[in-house]
């Protein structure tokens, strides 16, 4: 094809092989280091915060919060909730809005 033969050429022109998304990137062999250690600083102090200020809510409120698979679908909001459709959609044909 046209567009392969075009990116086989600048690959050679460039001496860059071309990856896309999907392709597995081609290492040089100790082209960057592996295998070293990570810091661990431990959890995230925000998130140290929530779950104190979680736990208090629960216990002020006496009940227990947390996410089900079943209370996000029963929780997550209608499409009739998010819209109102009590007006004319701009973008309509509305006929009595045209000027004569």
């Amino acid at each position: 094809m046209y567009t392969d033969n075009n990116i086989k050429t600048t690959e050679k022109k460039l001496n860059h092989k071309l990856n896309f998304f999907n392709d597995p990137v081609p290492l040089k062999e100790d082209s960057h280091p592996v295998n070293y250690k990570v810091a661990d600083f431990g959890m995230d102090p925000d998130i140290i915060t929530s779950l104190s200020n979680m736990g208090q809510a629960e216990s002020s409120l006496n009940h227990k919060l947390g996410v089900t698979k079943d209370s996000v679908y029963e929780n997550a909001p209608q499409w009739s909730d998010l819209v109102s459709l009590d007006r004319e959609p701009l973008l309509s044909r509305n006929r009595s809005l045209e000027l004569h």
